[in-house]
């Protein structure tokens, strides 16, 4: 008789994930699931592409940057600066330049790169204006942590995930327009601004729907 192979995969998470997860329902739990994992594969294909370094230097100038005391080194000017600040600053520069210029070419014509201004909630990589998203409920975060799914306990959005994001659409609204009704042309517009898994879960006029009893519901929290 001949044995049949069979690869079996398995999902083995560390013991703050399970527990995070076991708060989930099985729904929630595989978007959760799939939400990450789509979020790393993306973020490898942007990593292996030209001009960008593995995320292992990301990591290790992130844990330089944790340390206690800093490891400092010396500039041509006798200055002491951070270790993992210059790594992390070499880094975001790396990520600005054109893969098909390097590095002599780009001193030469004398390229400026922007400064990181900002530092993701999620995973603390320092990120400058055009990698940054704007959230209420999560703070600053980039590209990447936006993409993955988050449900907190005790709020108003806890049932679902679309909620979230509507919530975040309409907290901005009122805050430029106040007690105006939502306007459908911006709601179109940021619902085509969201992760695609959620744009995949309804259409804009449902998306609106939601947006709209959000805002009832925002209004009637701050009266409070």
């Amino acid at each position: 008789m001949t044995k049949t192979q069979k690869k079996q995969i398995g999902f083995y998470a560390d013991p703050d994930i399970e527990e995070f997860l076991d708060t989930l329902d099985a729904g929630v739990k595989t978007r959760t699931i799939n939400a990450a994992l789509r979020a790393w594969k993306e973020s490898r294909t942007r990593i292996d592409g030209p001009g960008i370094y593995n995320d292992k230097l990301e990591s290790l100038a992130a844990w330089l940057n944790g340390m206690r005391p800093q490891i400092t080194i010396a500039n041509k000017n006798g200055e002491a600066i951070s270790l993992g600040g210059l790594l992390e600053r070499f880094l975001n520069e790396e990520r600005q330049r054109e893969p098909d210029k390097s590095w002599s070419q780009a001193a030469a014509d004398g390229v400026t790169f922007e400064a990181a201004t900002h530092r993701c909630a999620s995973c603390q990589r320092s990120l400058t204006s055009a990698e940054t998203v704007y959230t209420p409920t999560r703070g600053v975060l980039c590209c990447q942590c936006f993409e993955i799914p988050f449900t907190r306990k005790g709020s108003i959005l806890a049932s679902s995930d679309i909620e979230r994001y509507a919530y975040d659409m309409v907290y901005f609204w009122i805050k430029d327009h106040k007690e105006e009704p939502l306007d459908k042309d911006y709601s179109r517009t940021q619902f085509e601004l969201l992760p695609r898994y959620i744009q995949k879960q309804l259409t804009h006029e449902e998306f609106y729907k939601v947006a709209a009893k959000c805002r009832t519901q925002l209004l009637k929290i701050q009266e409070a």
